[in-house]
């Protein structure tokens, strides 16, 4: 749960977005959007969250647990687990920056024709 530091922020979360979330809330609720854009970037959306879950979640860390395993078989448990954390953070970040960088790609024509900035 989030603590809001001001009435300003309870008043608008949009506010508290990163700028490229901001920038696609603004893609999203724009007025002139079709109904066929907006239906092409809610699936990309969710296609970004699908790919996120399974890719940059599931298929790393079961890759992590499986490598560290065959790597460090014989040594301690602690190396085991630290090499299997540090190996998820590593894939995890290069999967998610992978991800939004399609999330992105495949959006920035709309940004463009709806002239968000």
């Amino acid at each position: 749960m989030c603590i809001r530091d001001s009435s300003r922020a309870a008043k608008d979360p949009v506010s508290e977005l990163d700028v490229k979330q901001k920038k696609f809330t603004r893609l999203l609720y724009n007025k002139n959007l079709s109904q066929k854009d907006s239906t092409f970037i809610n699936y990309v959306y969710e296609e970004k969250i699908n790919l996120h879950y399974w890719y940059a979640i599931g298929f790393n860390l079961t890759g992590s647990i499986i490598l560290s395993y065959l790597l460090f078989k014989q040594n301690r448990p602690i190396v085991k687990v630290s090499a299997m954390l540090s190996l998820f953070g590593m894939s995890h970040l290069w999967m998610s920056y992978k991800i939004n960088c399609r999330f992105e790609k495949l959006l920035h024509p709309y940004y463009e024709k709806y002239k968000i900035k």
